[in-house]
């Protein structure tokens, strides 16, 4: 597979730097970039329309666009350990992409409009913190499946600009202080709400309505084999801490440890905020009466079915 890699870049452009390079960047047929830092890519179909993937470890205040004028090959996005994203606006006609996966990430925002021919199945975030979709108006009308697993504490969803009639989906799972704003259209046309093991949640939902739609897991899981099918076009990436990274870990191989000595620093109110959330997963718990749940002791009702617990 003919592969572009970009490493430890500063203020990359795209596609203004595409003449600097000395690769055919028309024949490329997966584009990556690993660690550069205050960037703008804009993916267009003019200098890239053979790109069926895109893998971005690493990296760290840049924007993300797609611009594609002819039907695009594009496959399969993996964001992998990147911090202040924006995602500005995806034009297009995107047939055979179906899947797009961010994990060990954080302030991922969802800031432009998604317009064109879209088949994006489903959107998956695993161990991403402190992000929010949808800020402008979205199509997205083949979206079935909205996933958020293990780790995406402090994530804000507002559904109100979304528009995507065949989502049935919506799986929250071990992420903690969600800010669930409003659920949009799409409530009423949910299939399965699954809300598992989330502690301190703020919801804005019709729980009593929503708490029988409980998917199977085998159902669910199987939607993401879509993802795990093309996995090994991307590379291999250790888990990371998205809130604090420490030196010696080294999420790729190849590349350089002291990217991650770059980024020891945080602010001290997300270590504060880690802390305090440690301390609140290892209090005692209380479990449903109904569908035997794990819950904080001073819930008031269950995280998975809505049971309304008994004063004590």
């Amino acid at each position: 597979m003919h592969e572009i890699v970009f490493r430890k870049k500063k203020y990359l452009q795209l596609p203004a730097a595409i003449s600097r390079l000395d690769k055919d960047t028309k024949i490329a047929k997966k584009l990556s970039f690993h660690f550069c830092t205050n960037s703008k890519f804009i993916i267009n179909s003019k200098d890239w329309p053979d790109l069926e993937y895109i893998e971005i470890i690493g990296c760290r205040y840049f924007e993300f666009s797609l611009d594609f004028s002819i039907p695009s090959k594009m496959r399969q996005i993996n964001f992998v350990n990147t911090e202040y994203v924006d995602i500005m606006d995806i034009i297009g006609e995107f047939p055979e992409f179906y899947s797009w996966k961010f994990e060990n990430s954080k302030f991922i925002k969802f800031k432009g409009q998604f317009s064109g021919e879209n088949h994006l199945n489903t959107l998956y975030f695993s161990n991403v913190e402190r992000s929010e979709l949808f800020n402008s108006s979205t199509d997205l009308p083949f979206l079935k499946n909205l996933l958020f697993l293990d780790g995406c504490n402090f994530f804000k969803v507002n559904l109100t600009s979304l528009k995507a009639p065949k989502l049935e989906r919506i799986w929250f799972k071990k992420s903690n202080y969600l800010n669930i704003i409003s659920l949009g259209t799409v409530e009423g046309q949910l299939k399965s709400f699954k809300f598992e093991k989330c502690a301190y949640p703020k919801l804005n939902v019709d729980f009593s309505r929503l708490s029988r739609l409980i998917p199977d897991q085998k159902e669910t899981q199987s939607e993401l084999l879509d993802f795990k099918d093309n996995k090994a076009h991307f590379r291999s990436v250790k888990q990371v801490d998205p809130i604090k990274t420490h030196s010696d870990s080294q999420p790729v191989d190849s590349l350089e440890k002291d990217f991650y000595n770059s980024v020891q620093s945080e602010e001290d109110t997300l270590d504060s905020a880690k802390k305090f959330l440690k301390s609140d997963i290892e209090a005692k718990f209380k479990y449903c009466p109904t569908c035997g749940t794990e819950n904080p002791k001073d819930a008031t009702f269950c995280s998975s079915c809505g049971t309304k617990f008994r004063k004590v």
